[in-house]
């Protein structure tokens, strides 16, 4: 079957759906059952009814994927959706609705998006949902594509729910949900966010489904192989898109427009060219081999290569380094950095302890740098920074054989923002006996932590450290702002009634958090818990609401600490939330700081790692002239 889905194949679902009964049009599973005793006994079968959606779409051909090929084949259960995005497949039995996902082709002249009603689309591509799904959708394709990549179901819509910042079941219609006035405004307004990434993405899979298609008929790239590899790429920029559907929700100045975000996404985040498309698919087959790997092997022999490359405003920085262990679990760094066009050894001492971590002592200072390894009986390895067991963290990892794979596409999952990629010629690959690690990071306990970072003036230090929280206190005299000295100072009795005027800068109490472009992000912390976010523009004297949060204060270790709520989406102001996933207030050295708590157990996945093989072989082929200035 090629790429681009023929009108046949809707017209032969169609004529499936015409000679079998429906059992209505439920969005869940129902039980039509029938046998046929005149003849050999049949097993008893039913029928499977459910949705298929972006929005709602009409005349798309949905099957049962008997064969997991992603195509809907010639006898395959198959029907076309109607209205609704309704479909029934029927003569189904039981053990194929529980064993086998469900496939929807939207058909490029036939298929209607309903988000856009009479208008066809141009497009073909594929969704997919786990078997027992009745409602099909680019999210529930996202948990497919990581149970095919081993994970279980839950574990597969644990994932995706995470990237999706949601607590929403993905199997529900996030099209009905949304006008669902039996629930809660919090609940319609998340079914619509989820609605609005739905479009997104399903634009972001049939434009590259356009663009790689025509490549992959003529290279023999199986259609399975194509839609994975797009839906992994799709998978991992979901953060992003999350991000810019809802900055776009809370700004009253635009209106939301899945074309746009989908075409920044590709720019900015998708990867997939045709003319890699072979590599990128060797690549993907690679993983999908990859092995549980020895670390402990690997850490006591050859050592743990790390490549690190970031280019900022000046010129490109590059770093490696080989991380080894001996018997007595001692652990050797040793670092290389590109200097005046040569690899210059680095040396391990850090006298900058910018970086305070709440123990049982209280704040203390600590570096990032690992003083001994455990060597597990599971082949994992346990860190231990600088003796304080709050930062233990526990690694696994796997390993996969890199020969005859393309070095710069595999040097772009290294650490840093992909330079590296960018200074290994094009069309090198791996040689035989090089071999790649993707390692897991799993902390062991509660991290609490807050940082100093240098350049502010003197004048703008409080207790000597640059980490302050600005506070206009709302008195209309500005010179009574400055930076926060205590947890309480911040919290007020009463929110502000905004009036319109230039008198509701002069009178928001509220702290600083972000900034972008001549927008200020202000909290206004309420006593009872609330925080209400506000947008100040001081050039032009405006005070807009943009959202609610809410904070409260715990006590850890004899310290409070206040935790606060906010969208995601702040993480695009420059400011406290751009680097920070979870952040909090907290009080050290006569004033206010911003820190950030890590959960345990939290897990946080790093790029590739690599043997002494694959590290030479990369040395090697370097060529820092490759980047563009």
């Amino acid at each position: 079957m090629t790429y681009k889905y023929s009108l046949l194949s809707i017209f032969t679902a169609a004529a499936l759906a015409g000679c079998g009964g429906s059992s209505g049009s439920s969005s869940s599973s129902t039980a039509s059952t029938s046998s046929d005793t005149s003849s050999t006994e049949q097993a008893v079968t039913t029928t499977l009814s459910g949705k298929a959606a972006d929005g709602y779409l009409s005349n798309a051909n949905v099957c049962l994927d008997l064969n997991l090929n992603k195509v809907c084949d010639t006898g395959e259960p198959s029907a076309a959706s109607t209205s609704g995005g309704e479909f029934s497949l029927t003569g189904v039995t039981q053990t194929q609705i529980d064993k086998f996902p469900i496939i929807v082709e939207v058909v490029a002249g036939a298929t209607i998006d309903e988000d856009d009603p009479g208008t066809v689309l141009t497009q073909g591509y594929t969704l997919s949902a786990p078997a027992g799904f009745t409602f099909v959708s680019p999210l529930t394709t996202m948990v497919q594509n990581e149970i095919e990549k081993g994970s279980t179901a839950e574990e597969a819509e644990t994932a995706v729910k995470g990237k999706l910042g949601t607590t929403l079941n993905l199997a529900d219609d996030y099209v009905a949900g949304k006008k669902d006035d039996s629930l809660s405004e919090e609940d319609k307004a998340e079914f619509k966010k989820l609605h609005q990434v739905a479009q997104v993405t399903a634009n972001v899979i049939s434009s590259n489904m356009a663009l790689l298609e025509d490549t992959a008929q003529a290279e023999g790239i199986k259609v399975d192989d194509l839609i994975s590899l797009i839906v992994d790429q799709v998978f991992d920029a979901m953060d992003e898109i999350t991000v810019q559907i809802e900055a776009a929700e809370a700004d009253d100045s635009t209106e939301f427009d899945s074309d746009s975000i989908a075409a920044d996404i590709d720019k900015e985040l998708i990867t997939l060219e045709a003319d890699k498309l072979q590599e990128q698919i060797a690549q993907q087959e690679a993983e999908s081999q990859a092995v549980a790997a020895s670390l402990v092997d690997l850490i006591k022999t050859e050592g743990i290569n790390w490549f690190w490359g970031e280019t900022d405003d000046t010129a490109p920085e590059f770093e490696y380094g080989t991380i080894t262990v001996n018997e007595q679990g001692l652990v050797s760094d040793i670092e290389y950095s590109w200097e005046t066009e040569q690899w210059v050894l680095q040396s391990n001492d850090n006298d900058d302890n910018n970086e305070w971590l709440l123990t049982s002592a209280g704040w203390t200072a600590y570096d990032d740098s690992v003083e001994t390894v455990t060597l597990n009986s599971d082949a994992t390895i346990t860190l231990h920074h600088a003796g304080l067991p709050e930062l233990n963290e526990t690694i696994k990892g796997t390993q996969l054989a890199l020969a005859g794979l393309n070095a710069s596409l595999i040097m772009d999952e290294t650490d840093g923002d992909g330079t590296w990629a960018e200074a290994i010629p094009e069309n090198v690959v791996f040689p035989q006996g090089a071999v790649g690690y993707k390692l897991d990071f799993q902390q062991n306990g509660d991290r609490y932590t807050f940082n100093n970072w240098d350049g502010c003036d003197d004048q703008n230090k409080l207790g000597g450290l640059c980490n302050t929280v600005w506070h206009q206190k709302g008195t209309g005299n500005y010179e009574d702002n400055g930076a926060a000295v205590t947890l309480a100072e911040m919290v007020v009795a009463n929110a502000l009634s905004l009036s319109g005027t230039q008198e509701d800068i002069r009178n928001l109490n509220a702290v600083h958090l972000g900034w972008m472009g001549k927008d200020t992000l202000a909290a206004e912390l309420v006593a009872g818990g609330k925080i209400n976010y506000y947008k100040i523009n001081y050039y032009d004297s405006t005070v807009a609401l943009l959202t609610t949060g809410s904070w409260s204060d715990i006590t850890v270790h004899g310290k409070t600490l206040r935790t606060i709520s906010a969208p995601n989406y702040f993480s695009e102001y420059d400011g406290f939330f751009d680097d920070r996933d979870n952040i909090i207030l907290l009080e050290y050295l006569d004033g206010v700081r911003i820190g950030e708590h890590k959960a345990a157990d939290e897990q946080e996945n790093q790029g590739f790692v690599f043997n002494s093989t694959a590290r030479d072989f990369i040395l090697a082929n370097f060529d820092s002239t490759l980047i563009s200035e």
